[in-house]
């Protein structure tokens, strides 16, 4: 089965957590990351309700740490090493890192003020039901989102549309977390969870692109034998800086074990 660097983060757990400011890098993976969770587990957005509550706060930082090492010694990550990446992780990890990057980045994915705007113009919808209605209300607001972040909270919020069991639900507990923090969650509870809950469910009209449907496999249809081939090549680089605590050199025992996650996963 898959082993992840957060089981050998677990057993060291010295790291010093990644400033909050640094995390802001990894915000433009989310999508891809979301995507990974779409093509793991058809109830995906469960998995931040449920298992991810339960990770250990070192398996976050372990995920952080290798993800900023590899784009400090690549600059940028092609497709195969993001999949590589996320293979080395559970899904209940990476939603819980999904969970704190929403939470803890600096500038904040969806910051104070654009959240009090979007509440301010959320009160202002006379019918929820009415995505029309709601898209046109909250696009002002939205439309002062960086690309990057508006692209991560809609991905986000298609996910829980398109892979909840109760997505209201699921939205409302998971809404306060992207909009709120300490000073005002008493305030706003309320506001923040029917906000969520109206964006997931209006998810296309209100994101457009990174909302839209599809029944495509959300990484793309790839041959089995050109995966291979790419896992091959990034197994024979350096994966990671050579500052990475989790640097590590795949043994044939392991990389057989990633075929079997290949096949689990329904690349072969």
């Amino acid at each position: 089965g898959e082993r992840g660097r957060g089981e050998e983060a677990g057993e060291m757990s010295t790291y010093v957590r990644v400033k909050p400011e640094k995390t802001i890098r990894l915000v433009p993976h989310i999508p891809f990351v979301i995507a990974w969770l779409r093509h793991k587990d058809p109830r995906a957005a469960e998995l931040f309700n449920g298992p991810a509550k339960h990770v250990d706060d070192d398996e976050v930082q372990s995920v952080y740490r290798n993800l900023l090492d590899a784009l400090d010694t690549y600059g940028d990550l092609s497709t195969a090493q993001l999949r590589s990446i996320c293979m080395d992780y559970e899904p209940p990890v990476w939603a819980r890192a999904i969970h704190s990057l929403f939470m803890g980045s600096e500038p904040r994915i969806v910051p104070m003020k654009v959240a009090e705007g979007l509440f301010n113009a959320f009160k202002k919808v006379r019918d929820p039901s009415n995505g029309s209605e709601v898209a046109t209300k909250l696009s002002g607001e939205l439309d002062k989102l960086r690309l990057i972040s508006l692209e991560a909270l809609g991905e986000l919020c298609a996910l829980i549309r398109d892979t909840s069991s109760d997505m209201r639900t699921t939205a409302q507990k998971i809404g306060p977390y992207i909009f709120l923090n300490d000073e005002n969650v008493q305030v706003d509870f309320v506001v923040a969870s029917k906000l969520m809950q109206s964006m997931v469910e209006h998810a296309d009209i209100v994101f457009g692109k990174p909302a839209t449907r599809s029944n495509y496999d959300p990484l793309g249809v790839r041959r089995s034998d050109y995966l291979e081939e790419q896992q091959f090549n990034f197994d024979n680089e350096s994966q990671f800086s050579g500052r990475s605590m989790n640097r590590r050199v795949r043994p044939q025992q392991e990389k057989k074990e990633m075929a079997t996650a290949l096949a689990d996963a329904g690349f072969m």
